[in-house]
């Protein structure tokens, strides 16, 4: 069988975890439909790895598959994710509007970002200093305690958040190394990196607001808005439509006050936009969802906030 060679395959008997035969490529674009409550992954391109090639690597074969995407896709925004195989000089090549995430290797050569430039003659510095192997960030860096939706349950992590460089895989483009800490009490459990450091922000900032509203945190919940915040209201909830932190406080005061709580089980995140399913506190799950609450983020904070109702589908 022509291309057929021996590849990793984590469903395999034994230890090895190898197994004998063809290795594709696929790429899938996300989408949600309307018959469905999950997103669901439609395949649109494969690509059969040749295995002691380079041109034929999953690597190239992944980045050169982003790129046709991407040139199918004028003007629109790209982001790849995938998993610890494809990390790589190659995606020295991705476009700018293309952003790659992937798990991050234990041996990864991080570097701080580069200095400011003070002036003096030569060629300014393109990385920091070398920064210390992951076991030893994870010990001097503040970690937040996060709830996070895994396969239809909720579960209490610890994330912490580092923005550094990547030089042998992404090369200059800064990126954000996000370490988990799940099942230990020190160290870390997983590591990942993405280009995309804005949404990896955001991803933090819907933690810290949702984990408020759970613990109940007034404050804690207004510390996540911006300054002047844009708020939508409508039924099941007050009818109405204010700019400011005060209105906002208010209604917020209110929901907290009337019991209603976020369901961690039924949130979606796409990007700086995070809805989520709210619930009265005398509800079961399964019952009828009392609404819904959409959060638009910028630079971390909620700059827009929609109450309403809850889609069909949803």
């Amino acid at each position: 069988m022509w291309a057929a060679s021996w590849f990793h395959d984590g469903s395999a008997p034994g230890p090895a975890k190898t197994g004998y035969g063809h290795n594709w490529v696929i790429a899938a674009i996300v989408v949600r439909l309307p018959m469905v409550r999950r997103p669901v992954a439609i395949p649109v391109l494969a690509k059969l790895v040749i295995k002691g090639t380079s041109s034929a690597s999953r690597l190239w074969l992944a980045r050169r598959m982003t790129q046709t995407l991407a040139e199918a896709l004028p003007g629109r925004a790209i982001h790849v994710v995938a998993d610890s195989a494809y990390a790589g000089g190659e995606l020295k090549k991705l476009p700018a509007r293309v952003t790659w995430t992937t798990r991050l290797r234990k041996d990864a050569a991080l570097h701080a970002l580069p200095p400011a430039r003070t002036g003096k003659r030569g060629r300014p510095r393109t990385k920091g200093n070398r920064l210390p192997a992951l076991d030893a960030l994870a010990a001097t860096t503040a970690f937040t305690e996060v709830t996070v939706t895994r396969y239809g349950k909720t579960a209490a992590i610890s994330a912490a958040a580092i923005t550094c460089l990547w030089p042998s895989v992404f090369g200059t483009r800064p990126v954000t190394v996000v370490l988990i800490r799940d099942q230990s009490v020190s160290g870390y459990d997983l590591a990942l990196v993405t280009t995309d450091t804005a949404a990896s922000a955001e991803f933090l900032a819907a933690l810290a607001f949702e984990r408020a509203w759970v613990d109940n945190d007034l404050a804690a919940v207004m510390g996540c808005f911006a300054e002047d915040p844009e708020l939508v209201s409508a039924p099941p909830f007050t009818d109405y439509r204010h700019q400011g932190s005060g209105p906002t406080r208010q209604l917020v005061q209110e929901q907290l006050s009337a019991g209603v709580r976020m369901d961690l089980t039924h949130k979606l995140i796409a990007r700086e936009r995070v809805t989520w399913t709210l619930r009265k506190r005398d509800e079961q799950d399964g019952t009828d969802p009392h609404g819904q609450a959409e959060a638009q983020f910028r630079d971390g904070k909620i700059t827009s906030l929609r109450l309403g109702t809850l889609p069909p589908d949803r």
